[in-house]
């Protein structure tokens, strides 16, 4: 019989490779990978908590947790995409034409727009959720706790459709970034980054990679997991409240004991973590952070890249702070950027 075990043994290892470069996110403040990694660790712990509990059985052993579970997953799925359309947003706006000196007040409204896209819609398609559940759960043998499926405008307008829209968006986003660092290669060097801010040219190419990267295989799953839902939910119905809820007190909560295994697009959760670790795992400072979190010396035997921010060339103090003048050339259309190698964005 197929097992589940790999799987759980890849999620909690993403979880706690991870954790380091999230920490040093939130500490520079970088809202595009800090939502990028808090739904990347919110969808590695919910699919680890799923698949470890219900392992060998279906049993409704724990309903609260279910009712959370289900949530999130809307959540995760939206936000991921979302949190990647914002990274690749803001650096179309770095190579952009119009660039200019970031400062205070645009990294506050930069922010600020990041998080509301980020956290908001998502947010707005886990409440909606309870207009189109026929029931409260479904749990499955090996995978846990499952989105219930429907069919009606509500789902497609509220819950199908976000994904597609941000992959579209943050692919248009990164060819635009393409682009502009090819017509001006020579000046590749001379990306601005603004006060509070220090985006090196090796930062500025994993966050490229890693928005590419992403958007080539998430986008074609935001369509195929589209196209899935649709095929999977059963015949379009008129949208009724009474209609979709009248099963909740009448067929309870459905439980399938046929042993089933993670898919490909359950695999993509895998997936996304390591690209998020291959983004910003490598650094001086995330590795710091990550052997202080774990306080295991030991286990850089194993991962050799956790060494003593000394030993990698870059210092664990805080990444300092430039003053870029106006005047600095913006003749050539793109920012100018301040090599120092810190890990911020």
């Amino acid at each position: 019989m197929p097992s589940q075990l790999p799987y759980i043994i890849c999620t909690a290892l993403n979880i706690v490779l991870n954790a380091g470069p999230l920490v040093w996110q939130f500490k520079q403040g970088n809202s595009g990978p800090i939502a990028m990694g808090v739904w990347t660790m919110i969808a590695s712990i919910n699919e680890l908590v799923n698949t470890t509990v219900w392992y060998n059985d279906a049993d409704d052993k724990a309903p609260i947790w279910c009712d959370i579970s289900v949530k999130l997953a809307i959540g995760q799925q939206v936000g991921r995409v979302a949190a990647v359309f914002c990274i690749a947003r803001f650096l179309a706006d770095i190579v952009s034409p119009r660039a200019t000196a970031i400062t205070r007040s645009d990294r506050r409204k930069r922010a600020l727009y990041d998080y509301t896209v980020s956290f908001g819609v998502p947010a707005i398609a886990m409440a909606c959720s309870a207009l189109y559940q026929p029931y409260r759960y479904r749990i499955t043998r090996g995978v846990g706790c499952g989105v219930p499926v429907v069919s009606c405008w509500p789902v497609l307008s509220l819950r199908v459709i976000w994904p597609p829209v941000f992959a579209i968006g943050g692919m248009l986003y990164s060819l635009y970034t393409v682009y502009r660092l090819l017509l001006h290669r020579r000046d590749f060097r001379r990306v601005v980054a603004g006060s509070h801010s220090a985006l090196t040219t090796t930062r500025f190419l994993r966050l490229t990679a890693l928005s590419l990267s992403y958007l080539c295989i998430g986008m074609p799953l935001a369509f195929v997991s589209a196209v899935q839902y649709v095929r999977s939910s059963g015949p379009y119905s008129d949208y009724s409240w009474e209609y979709i809820h009248s099963g909740w007190d009448v067929y309870g909560i459905p439980r399938s004991n046929e042993p089933s295994v993670a898919d490909f697009v359950t695999w993509s959760n895998v997936i996304v973590a390591f690209f998020f670790f291959a983004a910003f795992g490598f650094g001086g400072e995330s590795s710091a952070a990550l052997k202080k979190l774990l306080r295991v010396d030991r286990l850089s035997r194993f991962l050799p890249h956790l060494g003593s921010p000394s030993q990698s060339g870059t210092s664990a103090t805080s990444a300092p702070s430039y003053e870029i003048g106006k005047d600095v050339g913006f003749s050539r259309g793109i920012k100018v950027t301040v090599e120092e190698d810190c890990d911020v964005v």
